[in-house]
């Protein structure tokens, strides 16, 4: 009984407890610095303190009248996030609070640009015009378009983001991954995506958006027939890649106008040919007849 009393008692000052069953001020654990148990990935992120909503919510908006080389003309998907928002999110959450009210301003304008505004003059169905204004965004990374004209700025994030993970690319998980926004937007950004989703159709377009690019990069492969002959796709296909005109099938529009002069010099040339080829049909009649005759005078 005696043996059994001391362990309680040594078990209760082991957790903290006296021997009466009061309860002191727990004793400071080894890491209750924060400061020095954190690990150095564990600092306060730019979303916490400041976020370019406004310029995030134009280009949004903006982007769902994007429709050619977006991904969301690959396949429908419900609630799909734009990039726009994916990409601000992201940037906001893996870099660290700069600290100043003046150096977040500065990096949310690196981000999202500058909110300006202009005339805008619509012609209405009655006829009549009028004007508008109308706000968007000047600079920055979000708007549709300036991921690849703003790419020095894109790299410096992706910099930037490297920087505050030691020298290496962050990880991020999106369990809930759906039409793969946020994975692919992570992706660009330089970082290590895991992309989850139990739908079958969301893991399709995910493979489509996240892997297939990335392994067939830079790589061509023959068109199918049924594509060959969709005259709209053909027509896109050339309008985005005009170094290819003429390389491929040409389309119902492009052989009445881009090949018309082949056209006439086809038919011109045939034309010639066959008066060619009367005038020495002619030729040989001729020469025929004349030996004809010497031959009956003979």
């Amino acid at each position: 009984m005696s043996e059994d009393r001391s362990e309680m008692q040594e078990s209760r000052f082991r957790f903290g407890h006296s021997a009466s069953g009061d309860l002191p001020a727990p004793t400071p654990a080894p890491y209750a610095d924060l400061k020095t148990a954190a690990p150095a990935t564990d600092f306060p992120r730019l979303i916490e303190h400041a976020f370019p909503l406004k310029q995030t919510s134009l280009d949004s908006v903006h982007e769902k009248n994007v429709r050619h080389g977006h991904i969301s003309t690959l396949h429908i998907w419900p609630a799909r996030r734009p990039l726009a928002a994916s990409r601000a999110a992201l940037i906001a959450t893996l870099l660290p609070d700069p600290g100043t009210p003046e150096k977040r301003l500065e990096l949310c304008e690196k981000i999202g640009g500058r909110v300006v505004e202009r005339l805008e003059r619509k012609r209405m169905p009655s006829g009549q015009t009028i004007e508008r204004v109308k706000e968007e965004t000047l600079g920055g990374i979000l708007r549709w378009g300036r991921e690849t004209s703003n790419a020095d700025t894109v790299e410096w994030f992706r910099k930037e983001i490297r920087k505050a993970y030691g020298g290496r690319s962050p990880r991020v998980l999106d369990p809930f991954a759906g039409g793969g926004s946020l994975p692919l937007e992570a992706t660009r950004l330089g970082c290590e995506v895991t992309a989850v989703d139990t739908n079958p159709i969301a893991w399709l377009i995910l493979k489509c958006t996240l892997e297939h690019p990335a392994n067939l990069a830079g790589q061509t492969r023959p068109l199918p027939m049924f594509i060959l002959d969709d005259e709209e796709f053909l027509e896109a296909f050339y309008e985005a890649n005009p170094a290819v005109v003429g390389e491929g099938k040409a389309t119902k529009k492009q052989s009445e106008t881009l090949f018309a002069s082949a056209d006439v010099l086809q038919a011109g040339g045939a034309i010639i040919d066959r008066a060619v080829g009367g005038q020495q049909r002619r030729a040989r009649a001729a020469g025929k007849a004349k030996q004809s005759r010497r031959c009956q005078g003979g």
